[in-house]
């Protein structure tokens, strides 16, 4: 499918060729968007022909284990009063290898995210409510990271966490942050190699960032999902791990990087009362 293609919205709705289709109006525009692999396009809708013309290549809402968002959530909570859109999702990560107490658990809904168009392509962001649930806040400041010698920070450890960590590659092939991670530096690896894409171990996705820029990821810990955010991208993954498995490393691969700036919270409970 490219920028030229039309699509028929009774074909879409009646003869069931995507599984979970929506066409949602945002920013002026359109945007369609499909359950399984998470395909989506950007462009106009004739309401009176019933057809949309795609004005954007496909790309990918997230690139990982994720599926069956509902975007449907509106309130009045954008900048100004305007409109903001929310898209629920599904953190397709299977069965954890323990489910002690839980024998059916299975799969958990992802982070609610605000989506909005900037540069011809859907922007996604954590929702910022979520900052109630911060606690124990730590900052740290700038540190060179050497090629394949981990840095354990040694202040932030957990397995429920927000992270917000900048690097600058300085000529490094990927660096990045360990989470779920023993006291060896084995554990889920995050990296982002700027001009290259950002991703989660062997999960790759584009961050539309120029090469020499530095980049900033956002990451959320919850047990055993993992989701990252990083300039308006998203993917999410599992990291499961055993309950020893709390320590944070910062890495880099392939030469020497610097990690200019990290913020930490440990995340508090949805269902705790301090959180309500």
């Amino acid at each position: 499918m490219d920028g030229n293609t039309k699509l028929m919205a009774p074909t879409i709705k009646y003869q069931g060729y995507w599984e979970l289709p929506y066409l949602v109006p945002l920013d002026g525009r359109y945007v369609l968007m499909v359950g399984a692999r998470n395909p989506y396009w950007i462009g106009r809708y004739d309401a009176d022909a019933m057809e949309f013309t795609a004005e954007t290549p496909v790309r990918q809402v997230d690139t990982g284990h994720y599926y069956a968002f509902n975007p449907h959530m509106a309130d009045a909570k954008g900048p100004g009063g305007a409109q903001r859109r929310i898209m629920h999702g599904w953190a397709t990560i299977g069965k954890p290898p323990a489910v002690e107490g839980v024998p059916w658990w299975e799969q958990a809904h992802s982070i609610p995210r605000v989506i909005t168009i900037t540069d011809d392509r859907l922007w996604k962001e954590p929702i910022p409510e979520l900052q109630c649930l911060r606690r124990d806040g730590q900052t740290l400041g700038k540190q060179v990271i050497h090629a394949d010698r981990p840095v354990r920070i040694p202040s932030l450890r957990g397995d429920s966490l927000e992270i917000v960590a900048t690097f600058d590659d300085a000529g490094a092939e990927r660096s990045g942050l360990i989470v779920r991670a023993d006291n060896e530096g084995r554990g889920t690896k995050v990296w982002a190699a700027a001009g290259d894409g950002f991703g989660i171990e062997d999960l790759r996705h584009t961050n539309f960032q120029k090469a020499g820029e530095p980049v900033t990821l956002r990451l959320f810990v919850d047990r055993g999902v993992l989701e990252v955010y990083c300039n308006g991208v998203a993917i999410t993954h599992k990291c499961f791990a055993g309950p020893d498995r709390v320590e944070v490393f910062a890495f880099s691969e392939g030469g020497t990087a610097v990690l200019t700036s990290l913020e930490a919270w440990k995340m508090k409970s949805i269902w705790s009362k301090a959180a309500k």
